[in-house]
């Protein structure tokens, strides 16, 4: 038999959606989008 566990909530603001550098991050396309080329510079400016 399958049990199914409840599922938890994520209290997560968009600022953590968007900064959260580990793990996995829920969010819909757009903040995906936008979280793109922050990721991007952050990247850049750590490789030199």
């Amino acid at each position: 038999m399958i049990q199914h566990s409840p599922v938890q909530r994520l209290d997560m603001t968009l600022e953590d959606r968007l900064s959260q550098q580990e793990g996995w991050v829920y969010m819909t396309g757009m903040q995906a989008l936008v979280r793109l080329p922050i990721q991007q510079r952050k990247q850049d400016a750590a490789a030199g």
